[in-house]
């Protein structure tokens, strides 16, 4: 309610690690207080706001851009982190989108060769994947 994500925020959530038992993570009931969720002092635990699951085409199934925004930030993290795997494929074109909306279209005097040096995508990432999102990403208007 805080993000003004009433309308989509069954995609997000607050996820909890407990580190009294072991940094057990789970999600935290929204229609519940906070109080009756956990059980010992505050500090035990970190809270995350996340994604609660991806769904395969957002840009349809989301309507609000704020949400989008939301929603790709977290793609982002998970991918740069490993937690999510993706084909190498899936993941130049991934990453093309997110260049896209970070650097607008593609403007031949202004993205030189090396454009795409500062930025983390994957875990396996080289300059071979680099070429491959700069390909998609002439593509994008």
């Amino acid at each position: 309610d805080y993000l003004d994500l009433s309308n989509e925020k069954k995609y997000f959530g607050l996820l909890i690690e407990d580190l009294t038992q072991d940094f057990a993570y789970r999600w935290l009931d929204s229609t519940k207080t906070l109080k009756k969720q956990l059980t010992t002092n505050i500090g035990s635990y970190h809270l995350y706001f996340k994604v609660r699951f991806f769904v395969t085409d957002p840009w349809i199934q989301i309507d609000d851009e704020f949400t989008k925004y939301l929603y790709v930030l977290q793609l982002k993290k998970e991918l740069l982190s490993g937690k999510i795997w993706c084909p190498r494929t899936l993941a130049t074109i991934l990453a093309s989108y997110i260049v896209q909306s970070e650097l607008g279209d593609y403007d031949i005097h202004e993205h030189q060769t090396g454009y795409l040096n500062d930025f983390r995508f994957v875990p396996f990432q080289n300059s071979d994947f680099e070429s491959e999102v700069q390909q998609y990403h002439k593509q994008h208007r």
